[in-house]
């Protein structure tokens, strides 16, 4: 067995029989699976958190995004990952989209282990001769949804739903950012203000920073505390 270990990899496939098939042949020769999801929008988010060496990326998921979707909206926010898509066809349009994802390969179903564990082989050994992009740690994500679907990168600043950018004003960023290094912890309106603006405003200015905000990621998400500020609560 090779000293595959440090390479890990997710599994995005709706199949639970064909998912649990790729993750026994991976584990049995040293991979390490991180998870394994259904969806396009779990793909997304299992991304974000777990920053895999590699996807299998089935075309056809669960929801309403398909795999070709989500790879490329991965592979815009991540771009070291690499990407297999394994699938049952080819179409031109699948082919296209593939391309704007800038993908590894294909496996085309039904598979067998030899041609899974080479064409992972391929993919890893193509990426160390990429460039890499610097990345944030895992410690720089918070999370702040108590579903665990919003992400804030500290050192981006940055908000991320399912894995996809969430646009904020700079205001609003500033806000996100002093909540998500105070999780579960309330931060007070004098203390939002020295962040954002360095000076005191007025409450209907924070509210309507608030409100501009929770109508981009929902009412949820950011707490009022009566009388005293706000918080982000996961638990």
């Amino acid at each position: 067995m090779e000293e595959t270990d440090k390479h890990t990899i997710l599994i995005v496939e709706d199949d639970l029989f064909s998912a649990n098939y790729l993750r026994d042949i991976l584990q049995r020769n040293g991979y390490r699976v991180v998870g394994i999801v259904t969806g396009g929008h779990d793909a997304l988010r299992a991304a974000m958190e777990h920053r895999p060496d590699l996807i299998l990326m089935d075309v056809m998921l669960s929801d309403n995004m398909s795999g070709t979707e989500a790879a490329v909206q991965i592979t815009r926010n991540l771009p070291d990952i690499c990407i297999i898509f394994i699938t049952a066809y080819i179409e031109p349009e699948m082919v296209e989209q593939a391309l704007r994802a800038n993908i590894f390969g294909y496996l085309m179903k039904p598979y067998k282990e030899g041609e899974i564990l080479t064409s992972i082989r391929i993919a890893l050994a193509k990426t160390k001769l990429l460039p890499k992009t610097t990345l944030p740690s895992a410690h720089h994500l918070v999370t702040c949804s108590a579903d665990g679907s919003l992400v804030f990168d500290k050192s981006k600043r940055q908000l991320y739903r399912h894995g996809i950018e969430v646009e904020l004003s700079v205001q609003g960023l500033k806000l996100m950012e002093i909540l998500c290094n105070n999780i579960n912890h309330t931060v007070s309106k004098e203390q939002i203000c020295m962040h954002i603006w360095n000076e005191t405003k007025s409450d209907i200015t924070i509210r309507t920073l608030v409100h501009r905000i929770r109508l981009r990621i929902g009412d949820n998400i950011i707490k009022s505390v009566s009388g005293l500020g706000y918080k982000i609560k996961t638990h």
